[in-house]
């Protein structure tokens, strides 16, 4: 029973370790993917009224 709960351990250390990199080399793709448009010209002027 202990070297079963030791495998896991270890598989889902793994696991969490992987998802973690995963993370962090998609961020800036997500970012680049999602980024706001520009804010347009008249956007205070809008805002005023």
């Amino acid at each position: 029973m202990k070297n079963w709960k030791t495998k896991l351990l270890v598989i889902g250390t793994k696991v969490c370790a992987f998802s973690v990199m995963l993370a962090a080399l998609l961020a800036p793709t997500c970012r680049d993917l999602w980024c706001q448009p520009q804010e347009p010209e008249n956007l205070s002027e809008l805002l005023k009224k």
